[in-house]
């Protein structure tokens, strides 16, 4: 199986047409979030979601054993209390020294304060069991709404 050079997520990814060389902007570790109008100590549904643009990307490295296999990436997003919210797969071939992959998302979950987890798992497809490689720990922290009343 391929070697995990790199996995991070990241607000955007980069992967350039001509060298295939990688960007990350914004790499993540957490954010804070805040419910614009709600009142000052409300309390947030568990299946909420915000508009966000993330990416998350993978580099691997091909071992001599990876020539002509095809691999499948497996990203899961798992909540604070160990819901899976979020699942996406990626097929590849190893066909250069290294291989990248970025996958985007426009939403992340935000009912649970506290560590989200990124989960990057391979195999080698349709023939070997999910292998886990990674869990990347994201912070999601909501700050109540802060109203003032007038005249304060």
């Amino acid at each position: 199986m391929p070697k995990l050079l790199l996995f991070a997520p990241c607000q955007k990814a980069i992967i350039d047409e001509v060298d295939k060389s990688v960007s990350l902007v914004g790499v993540m570790h957490g954010f804070n979030f805040q419910a614009i109008g709600e009142p000052p100590s409300a309390t947030l549904p568990t299946n909420v979601v915000i508009p966000m643009n993330w990416a998350m990307v993978s580099i691997w490295l091909r071992l001599p054993e990876d020539n002509d296999k095809t691999f499948e990436q497996l990203i899961e997003l798992i909540t604070p209390d160990n819901t899976k919210v979020q699942a996406s797969t990626q097929a590849f071939q190893m066909t250069t020294r290294t291989h990248q992959i970025a996958m985007s998302a426009n939403t992340f979950p935000v009912g649970k304060t506290g560590e989200y987890k990124l989960v990057l798992s391979l195999r080698e497809i349709e023939q070997t069991p999910w292998v886990q490689i990674l869990e990347y720990p994201i912070v999601v922290h909501y700050l109540e709404n802060q109203v003032q009343k007038a005249g304060n």
